[in-house]
């Protein structure tokens, strides 16, 4: 057999092999991902009307109570991990949901459970007077109602805002609480959102976004990430 032959055959055999590892890791690691689901813990986060706004304390738009959940967002970047671990073990997912059931809204943060304390911390330090505590019996379906659920997605890419806040004219909130609010006995209903800390990379886009603005040109909703 000639050289090619064998140079062929072990190139072959090399790219098999990396093919199959690969799914090997990938099966590996999808395995290991489910599981952390049992780990997640969920929080229960009330404010009390009783203790929502003292007396000396200055009135609070809407506008204003939106920028400290800003700061709060921004606060969990910290949870990011980045290289090896962070392709392994996934970066930390944190679910934010409102669950209207029995004529009442709660708001649930699920957290995993290694982050369980530094995220509550991080709740108390932006919103002071709200109660933080484990939930025991979380559940929000019921197996003898039927189910409808559905997800949302950007039209455009992340770079353009759905909304900046500075210019919503009434609380974005309280037409979600009106509609829950209003569900019949029988009925339960959620609104999750999932957040998972990122690199700085992504602001790449929105960097060369701004550098267009600024000469004047108009940005294309479909561009890349590296702004091109």
């Amino acid at each position: 057999l000639s050289l090619d032959f064998w140079v062929w055959f072990l190139g072959l055999a090399i790219a098999g092999f990396s093919v199959a590892y690969y799914f090997l890791v990938l099966k590996a690691r999808r395995k290991w991902l489910t599981s952390r689901v049992k780990e997640v813990v969920m929080l229960e986060v009330r404010v009390p009307k009783e203790s929502s706004k003292k007396e000396d304390e200055p009135f609070k738009s809407f506008q204003d109570l939106i920028k400290i959940g800003e700061q709060f967002f921004s606060s969990l970047a910290g949870l990011y991990k980045g290289g090896w671990r962070g392709f392994w073990e996934g970066e930390p997912i944190i679910s934010f949901e409102i669950i209207a059931k029995s004529k009442e809204i709660i708001f649930y943060v699920g957290v995993p459970r290694s982050h369980e304390d530094l995220v509550e911390k991080q709740i108390l330090s932006f919103y002071p007077h709200a109660q933080v505590e484990r939930s025991r019996d979380f559940k929000v379906y019921d197996p003898n109602l039927s189910l409808a659920m559905g997800t949302l997605a950007l039209q455009r890419k992340f770079i353009f805002p759905i909304k900046v806040y500075h210019e919503v004219g009434a609380d974005p909130l309280a037409n979600l609480t009106n509609v829950l609010s209003n569900l019949g006995e029988n009925s339960r209903a959620a609104i999750q959102i999932l957040v998972r800390p990122a690199s700085h990379h992504f602001r790449v886009a929105t960097q060369a976004a701004e550098r267009e603005i600024s000469r004047g040109r108009s940005v294309s909703s479909s561009t890349t990430w590296w702004g091109r």
